[in-house]
């Protein structure tokens, strides 16, 4: 054990240098408790004879750095604990004659500060970014591997993965495109490398499952300076901001600069591959890239972002909150512009998300700055805002939903209509949670149950999930309320029946909403195909007793579904449905299914139960013509026949134990009686556990009766 030490500033360990070169194996960072005893420890995997010069612990205790002296450089490592993992962020190589040294800053955490002996000071202000990528896909840092899991496919929290991508060095930073089947990743290591891989499509994904995988650097004419942003522009062509002049930037690039080619850069880097993508398979070498394009850059870049409304293009945010869009060949617009994309100050956190409908659609930029405010269309929607995400349930991936949770740990499902129409205000009360209200009145946000739980990423589309990730490491999973309605209404909306009855059965909403959203009315004309679509009399059974004669839309889930009925179904609400009670919507619900069973549907036991449900739950229930039916099938039993239709029906014992299931047996009793069938009658007398004393003597008088 060496001499460099340093105590975490809450007190809680403390981290040592543990010199292993006797065991032939390089130094370690070890961890100690205050009263001596070893916590954990984890390899710097550097080599042998790498020495661990300085070791500080950032003021909120969460990252620890290092200065490693290596045999052909120093580097300054920065590495984060969670979910009982230490993960390395960040690496900075330097010349090892700049003898370079740091201090972090002790008001702000994310504030490295390093100076070398040529006077050269270098601030580096770390931000978090979500791990989880527009499609669901976690994509985590550590050290010279990204960990990929497809969280659409299995909710597995870092650091277990589903297969990893091993690059040749340290990762610094990356970008990821996922459109149309196409998976791309492009990753800037901290030896100066460009690394490009081309995935397959997600649902192969589970064939690569606990492999790893070589990355080969892609092969380069020219440097690329130190790159401190990275965005994917098209398939075949990144945009990068990179800085040439720093003891790190002269390293990585290895070649001398005149100063004239000092400074910020924002630079196009086209890819090509001499390697043919294999279906079901990895692409990871034999990626070309040349610089296209180089614009030297005056101010600050804060944060890029693509476009997803315009094809190729991005939005540039500088130091101070301006923002422009980036167009290919031609660079930045900075004149006269339909909109105005500018931030009142400068947002490190900046995303671009596609709203309006597949008609009509445009950009809409969201910012949120280190004092938790976040903003859109230079208004500040929320003041307390630690972390959001977007939600869509449409294929053409349009946002329809913000989620954002706030510093007293409260989320929010938020409809961008009420973000473009501005009535925030009065549906969320600037998302500030009134503890004195009662519970009915705050059904517009949700609990979390751990503090500084922030919001990771959505799972989009039916799945309607929120990824949430706390303070200790793990993965949350919910499913709002709000979400899962919505993603319901939209397979309404779509004639997905079976997907939308799927949902509701999963997510324990009421039946009812199938029938509702568009109103009842327009439902009837739909029922054949829905029968059709569903396909399964046990859930066909499930949905027939549950309807009632109640809008769910008004009352259950007033506050859950805004979103009006489509124009189509109000038009058909306008006719009245033939053969149907316009009053009563159980009945005609209920007759519609029945005659659609008996059309669509095979003749089968199972069938026979399900019409005999929808006659036992119609308002008022049609026993009379349930029991028709059974004494058909008995009579059919009496006759002896032995036809291929007669299996196709349940026995009449069987038929009759689930009506008296679904109905009251004294009902189901004189409504034999009125049938004038005495057997039926006793039928239900003996299924029904009835006292034979109250029976018996009764149908030995009527018996006696004459004939008519």
């Amino acid at each position: 054990m060496g001499s460099v030490v340093d105590w975490m500033p809450s007190g809680a360990k403390v981290a040592a240098v543990y010199d292993r070169k006797a065991q032939n194996e390089c130094p370690a960072i070890v961890f100690y408790e205050r009263n001596g005893l070893e916590r954990s420890m984890f390899s710097i995997n550097e080599q042998v004879n790498a020495t661990v010069e300085f070791l500080k612990w950032n003021c909120s205790s969460d990252l620890l750095a290092a200065i490693v002296r290596c045999d052909n450089y120093d580097c300054v490592k920065t590495w984060y604990f969670s979910n009982n993992h230490w993960y390395l962020k960040s690496e900075f190589r330097y010349p090892r004659h700049d003898g370079v040294r740091f201090v972090w800053n002790l008001t702000r955490p994310l504030q490295l500060i390093c100076w070398t002996l040529s006077g050269q000071i270098t601030s580096y202000n770390f931000i978090w970014n979500s791990a989880v990528m527009d499609d669901s896909t976690a994509l985590v840092i550590d050290d010279t591997k990204i960990l990929v899991t497809p969280l659409s496919l299995c909710l597995m929290p870092p650091p277990m993965y589903l297969f990893s991508l091993k690059f040749t060095s340290v990762v610094r930073d990356f970008a990821f495109y996922s459109k149309n089947s196409k998976n791309c990743l492009a990753a800037f290591l901290s030896d100066g490398c460009l690394c490009v891989v081309e995935l397959p499509a997600t649902d192969t994904w589970e064939d690569l499952e606990g492999k790893e995988f070589p990355v080969e650097a892609s092969s380069s004419d020219s440097p690329f300076g130190s790159v401190l942003h990275l965005i994917w522009l098209d398939p075949h062509k990144i945009l990068a901001v990179s800085h040439h002049g720093f003891s790190h930037s002269n390293y990585l690039s290895q070649s001398s600069l005149g100063e004239e080619d000092l400074g910020f850069y924002l630079q196009e880097i086209e890819l090509s591959c001499s390697e043919d993508h294999v279906p079901g398979l990895l692409t990871c070498s034999g990626f070309n890239a040349k610089v296209s394009s180089r614009n030297s850059l005056e101010e600050t870049i804060t944060g890029i972002a693509p476009n997803p409304a315009s094809k190729g293009s991005a939005f540039v945010q500088f130091d101070g909150g301006k923002v422009y869009e980036y167009v290919p060949k031609l660079g930045i617009s900075r004149g006269a512009s339909k909109h105005d994309w500018s931030f009142s100050s400068t947002y490190p956190w900046m995303s671009v998300v596609v709203v309006g409908d597949s008609v009509s659609s445009k950009p809409l930029l969201f910012g949120l700055d280190d004092s938790c405010r976040l903003q859109v269309s230079r208004k500040i929607i929320c003041n307390n805002c630690s972390s959001f995400s977007f939600y869509s349930n449409l294929a053409d991936q349009v946002i329809t939903h913000l989620i954002l949770v706030t510093k007293q740990d409260l989320l929010f499902v938020v409809e961008i209509s009420d973000v473009l129409q501005k009535e925030l205000e009065i549906k969320h009360e600037n998302f500030i949670h009134a503890g004195k209200k009662k519970r009915e009145e705050n059904r517009n946000f949700i609990n979390i149950w751990e503090r500084g739980a922030k919001v990771v990423g959505v799972i989009h589309g039916d799945e309607a999930a929120v990824l949430l990730q706390p303070s200790r490491g793990n993965l949350e999973c919910i499913y709002p309320r709000k979400l899962v309605l919505a993603s319901i209404c939209n397979a309404l909306v779509q004639r997905r029946f079976r997907d939308a009855l799927l949902m509701v059965r999963r997510q324990r909403i009421d039946f009812n909403v199938l029938v509702d959203y568009c109103g009842w009315q327009v439902f009837l004309q739909s029922a054949v195909e829905f029968v059709k679509q569903v396909n399964n009399l046990s859930h066909m059974t499930e949905f027939v007793c549950a309807i009632k004669n109640e809008d769910t839309t008004e009352t259950l889930y007033k506050e859950f579904i805004s979103l009006p009925s489509p124009k189509e179904a109000k038009d058909v609400q306008s006719h009245d449905s033939k053969g149907s009670d316009s009053n009563n919507k159980v009945s005609s619900v209920l007759l519609a299914i029945r005659k659609a069973l008996e059309d669509q549907l095979p003749e089968t036991p199972a069938r026979e139960l399900c019409i005999l449900t929808t006659l036992a739950r119609s308002e008022p229930p049609a026993i009379n013509e349930a029991l028709e039916r059974i004494k058909a099938i008995r009579e059919a039993e009496l006759s002896g026949s032995s036809d291929e239709r007669r299996m196709s029906y349940p026995s009449a014992e069987e038929a009759l134990k689930h009506l008296l299931w679904l109905s009251d047996s004294e009902s189901i009793f004189e409504a034999a009686l009125g049938l004038y069938d005495l057997n039926l009658a006793a039928m239900v007398a003996l299924n029904s556990q009835r006292d034979p004393k109250e029976f018996l003597l009764f149908f030995k008088n009527w018996k006696k009766c004459p004939k008519l």
